[in-house]
């Protein structure tokens, strides 16, 4: 995921040995119609020849008019950028988010996300995600992107995410998956209508995932009257090019159900730009 709007403004796409030096703290923001917002109590990142130091900054971001406004009580800096990526969300806030990185080490803290992808909404709480390039020989960490240090040994942990309720699709297609679990699925499907009807949000508490050069393996607890561990597995790489990340979902289970193709369908309706799947394998474009 992208961790936080800042660290994916200032370096993402960078080309550079490992990670930039970052430092950053009580970041919080907003994002809506086309407009957004951030705050940070300080702020300190290196770019190529330039070391820049704010107190009190604030980024104001235009989608429409793809500008960037970097200020703070001394300095104001305008930039032209590319803000396309953020046509995924219909909204998204986040609170006190702190970054703390060098060339080896990424940190990055969050205290709470709350997003809204179509007429969905997603909300998560307690964010930690590192990325740790020590144990990499330094011959293979010169030239390297910043998502393929992240590919090399990375990991994130959620204390909680909540989100609306299953809709009737996700079990015609569990179904499918399971046709022989259906006695299995329909208990399920009875389950949580129950809970529905008592609007009990779902959630996944415990979410963590790590990937090891090239290779990613998660678990969460789905709580919502059903107590079961969703566990999912397979590979992550950038093309040629590196424009592109490149998933292959080889393995999701939900307690004894497979979820790998239902999973894949749901993000499929999402219909999120820049994102296409094709059999098992998902394409995000950076």
């Amino acid at each position: 995921m992208k961790t936080s709007l800042l660290i994916f403004l200032l370096s993402i796409q960078s080309a550079l040995a490992a990670f930039p030096v970052i430092k950053a703290s009580s970041i919080s923001g907003d994002y809506a119609d086309n407009k957004g917002s951030a705050y940070a109590e300080s702020a300190y990142y290196e770019l190529p020849k330039i070391k820049v130091e704010h107190k009190n900054m604030e980024l104001k971001i235009d989608k429409l008019e793809s500008t960037l406004v970097v200020r703070d009580p001394s300095t104001s800096v305008e930039l032209d950028f590319d803000l396309g990526f953020l046509n995924v969300f219909k909204s998204f806030s986040f609170d006190q988010v702190n970054i703390d990185s060098n060339k080896e080490l990424l940190n990055v803290s969050v205290e709470k996300i709350d997003l809204r992808i179509k007429e969905k909404n997603y909300a998560m709480t307690n964010i930690s995600f590192f990325s740790d390039l020590k144990g990499v020989p330094a011959q293979d960490t010169q030239d390297i992107s910043i998502i393929e240090g992240i590919i090399l040994n990375a990991g994130i942990k959620i204390e909680k995410l909540e989100f609306e309720n299953l809709d009737p699709e996700f079990f015609v297609q569990l179904q499918k998956e399971n046709s022989f679990l259906a006695p299995e699925v329909n208990l399920l499907k009875k389950i949580l209508e129950k809970v529905n009807k008592l609007k009990v949000p779902m959630i996944a508490r415990n979410i963590d995932l790590l990937v090891k050069s090239g290779y990613f393996n998660g678990k969460a607890k789905i709580d919502s009257y059903i107590n079961l561990w969703l566990r999912l597995g397979g590979e992550i790489s950038t093309n040629e090019d590196k424009t592109a990340l490149i998933i292959q979902l080889k393995k999701a289970k939900l307690g004894v159900f497979s979820i790998r193709t239902t999973l894949l369908n749901r993000l499929r309706s999402l219909e999120l730009e820049g994102v296409s799947i094709s059999g098992k394998t998902i394409t995000i474009q950076l």
